[in-house]
């Protein structure tokens, strides 16, 4: 009997896997400052480029404080690993910053990001480490406010590449024209990996009439509410799209013209004629695939 359910305990075992548990998600530590520097004093956490803070009080909580400036950048990695096709539901708190202009801004496209990777190693480097081929983009956010207050970010992320690293930093389109006391900044806290058990959901079909409102892993709207006349951005590891369309709570559909920045980013503006209500945004991909978000403009 003891023989058959230690193999029947095995068999269980093997089919449904030993789920990860994510290091030191909150981030606790015995310092504060350079604490991420190798040897790093946050358990499981190093940082990946420049001069990631640990801010906060000992004797009550600890977290990440990440900048990029004209001279130096920051970001933290810790190993976990993510299977094509399995599905995740990842959170975090988080606080973004930054002091730039809205000319600096619109040149500069400052944005927070989460992405999983696998060559990320324990260094001071200041220059960010240019694995965008090789890593994945989970999530971004385009950053244009002075002041912020913790937000819990939570959302569900299947990969489409295997990977063994969650990072996270902030950046900017060219940090050597930053102004000398210029800066973007992210504050990063509370942070869980869950993989989720309905791993065998298909969420798209290769037909016109698929939708989904919260396929991360394919697409990211950053921009939301959606300001009239301002440039919006939309974060994707597939920027491969056929059309862009706004949908009023009527039904009435209009066309968005939009560019491709670069492979994981895509602007478009929505004119001063747009009524300021609740809209879904409808994004087409050249294969037939189709997302929806529904978003604010103002």
């Amino acid at each position: 009997m003891r023989t058959t359910l230690l193999l029947a305990t095995f068999l269980l075992t093997s089919f449904f896997g030993i789920s990860q548990n994510l290091t030191n998600g909150s981030l606790s530590g015995n310092c504060i400052g350079n604490g991420f520097s190798a040897p790093s004093c946050i358990k499981g956490w190093a940082a990946s480029h420049g001069t990631p803070v640990v801010s906060g009080n000992l004797n009550t909580n600890t977290w990440a404080t990440l900048r990029v400036t004209k001279e130096n950048g920051g970001g933290i990695y810790t190993n976990f690993a993510f299977e094509v096709g399995k599905k995740y539901e990842i959170s975090f708190k988080v606080k973004a910053v930054t002091n730039l202009n809205a000319e600096e801004i619109k040149a500069q496209n400052p944005s927070v990001n989460l992405r999983t990777a696998s060559n990320l190693s324990n260094t001071a480097s200041d220059k960010q480490p240019k694995i965008e081929e090789s890593s994945e983009l989970a999530w971004a956010f385009e950053v244009n406010k002075s002041k912020s207050f913790w937000q819990v970010v939570r959302f569900t992320f299947i990969p489409i590449q295997n990977n063994s690293q969650l990072w996270f930093y902030p950046s900017v389109d060219n940090a050597t024209k930053l102004g000398v006391n210029s800066m973007v900044q992210m504050e990063i806290d509370d942070i869980t990996v869950q993989e989720l058990s309905d791993n065998h959901l298909v969420h798209f079909q290769n037909t016109s009439q698929s939708y989904s409102d919260d396929f991360v892993e394919s697409l990211v709207v950053v921009s939301n509410p959606i300001f009239r006349g301002h440039v919006s951005k939309i974060f994707t590891n597939d920027s491969n799209l056929k059309e862009i369309s706004l949908i009023d709570l009527s039904g009435n559909t209009k066309n968005i013209n939009f560019t491709i920045a670069n492979k994981e980013t895509i602007n478009f503006v929505l004119d001063e004629a747009t009524a300021p209500t609740i809209y879904t945004l409808k994004m087409t991909h050249q294969n037939g695939k189709i997302i929806t978000k529904k978003i604010i403009v103002q």
